[in-house]
């Protein structure tokens, strides 16, 4: 078993040169993120030698182990990455690179001279772990890769199709409007050029077109599994964030640059499979079109609703897109074609959206929670439907509906001592995250919270524009 596993690696190292050989590739960038979703980049450089061979291979991957540390991996100062509970003392880890992940693309930048460059480079994500080669437990992407393993474990396969809602400004940390277009209509070029280039990526784009605020799009991606959804949430925004300096423009996903329009939310089209790829969600003959399972996982994905909040809408700005009248969930309920309803069922009847999401934080932690939620479902009885417009007051009153959590601070509550969201972390990361959810809340009540509004948008811009 370890002789076919180490031959494996080997392959793919092999081929993974071959084609840095043949792409000319001189740069290979190996990603990961923290518990907040920021990405980071440290740069392999490559110049196609038996010396440079060698040197990557070791720095790709964790290899044999020597008086229990690892040797290979890039070493790195975890303390340096917020929500890692790491002291400088003792902050060694290292960095391990996913070598299925690998991708080659052409890549574009801005020289000095204002002229366009274009460089091939190499990709990989990664995952950080401790000095011995073993998991590090708050490492996000490790959390949902046990996540996926648990499900597994049930036979179970989760999939994700995203909507990833973002602003385009004229100026960076605010919003400057590029249009007043409204819904589906004029998209520019240089965008329809970004989405297919994310193919080269392999972000599996599907369509684009104009959101309902002025400047503001939506570039819809197919299917995958949730890690390598999780991992394309974070590429789409690199991606798009090079397209735009390419323009001398901005872009933001931060879910509400300016009241008065439209927020920003990443929508979450979740499925469930077998590992034989049947669909687990749906049944035509049922009145709800879900199946016995597919009801239990909308139930236990709303049951969990409020208490994941924190993870899904992780900033102090979410909660401003959290408002009645701008199509974004404001009670926890589903509906069938209901786009008030927190979530809600296609056309097609074969999977849940989840319209509570924002695409700012970690995507590995909010898959993570989702994939947890849905694995409680045999527990939960899904209620009636809301088809009505859960806007009015009326309705919400009538039949009964809870709200969300209408601030930050109401969604830490919200989350605190949840058994739940330790259960999906692990409670080493769980206390890391809130700990770092209760500083943001302690900074913004000092320098923002008894300021004007203009005073506190402007400070969430400053913070969140390029999350």
């Amino acid at each position: 078993m370890e002789e076919g596993t180490s031959a494996m690696k080997e392959k793919t190292l092999d081929n993974i040169f071959e084609q840095l050989d043949k792409n000319g590739v001189k740069r290979i960038i190996v990603s990961f993120s923290d518990m907040d979703g920021r990405v980071y980049h440290p740069v392999l450089l490559y110049n196609g030698s038996k010396e440079d061979k060698k040197r990557i291979a070791e720095e790709l991957r964790c290899c044999d182990r020597r008086d229990g540390i690892v040797n290979g991996g890039l070493p790195t100062d975890g303390s340096s990455f917020p929500g890692f509970d790491l002291d400088t003392c003792q902050s060694d880890m290292v960095i391990t690179a996913d070598l299925d992940t690998f991708k080659i693309w052409n890549r574009n930048e801005l020289a000095s001279d204002g002229n366009v460059q274009q460089e091939t480079v190499a990709h990989l994500w990664a995952d950080i772990k401790n000095p011995d080669g073993s998991e590090y437990t708050c490492c996000p992407r490790t959390i949902l890769k046990r996540a996926v393993a648990l499900a597994k474990d049930h036979g179970v396969v989760f999939t994700a199709g995203s909507e990833q809602e973002f602003f385009v400004s004229k100026a960076p940390k605010r919003l400057v409007h590029i249009d007043d277009v409204i819904y589906y209509q004029e998209v520019p070029k240089w965008l329809c050029d970004a989405a297919l280039d994310m193919r080269a990526r392999g972000i599996e784009t599907d369509y684009i077109h104009h959101e309902v605020a002025a400047s503001q799009f939506e570039i819809r991606v197919n299917y995958k599994d949730a890690l390598s959804k999780a991992d394309d949430v974070l590429l789409y925004k690199i991606a798009l964030q090079e397209a735009a300096r390419l323009q001398r423009l901005s872009i933001t996903f931060m879910p509400k640059p300016q009241d008065g329009i439209n927020g920003s939310g990443m929508h979450v089209h979740w499925g469930m499979f077998s590992e034989d790829g049947k669909n687990l969600m749906h049944d035509p003959a049922s009145k709800t079109g879900f199946s016995r399972e597919g009801d239990g996982v909308v139930a236990a994905l709303m049951q969990y609703a409020n208490e994941s909040a924190i993870v899904h809408n992780p900033t102090i700005n979410s909660y401003r897109r959290l408002k009645p009248g701008y199509e974004a969930p404001t009670v926890v309920c589903w509906g069938p074609k209901n786009r008030t309803a927190m979530f809600r069922q296609p056309a097609e009847r074969t999977r849940i959206e989840n319209r509570v999401l924002d695409g700012v934080g970690s995507p590995h932690l909010k898959f993570a929670l989702l994939i947890h939620a849905a694995l409680h479902g045999a527990e939960y009885e899904l209620g009636a439907p809301v088809e009505e417009n859960v806007f009015h007051s009326d309705v919400v009153n009538r039949r009964g509906l809870v709200a969300v959590p209408q601030d930050f601070g109401a969604a830490i509550e919200a989350a605190k001592e949840s058994s739940f969201l330790k259960e999906a972390f692990g409670e080493r990361a769980y206390n890391c995250f809130m700990a770092l959810r209760e500083k943001e809340w302690s900074e913004y009540k000092k320098d923002a919270h008894s300021q004007s509004e203009a005073i506190k948008l402007a400070w969430e811009c400053k913070r969140y524009w390029d999350r």
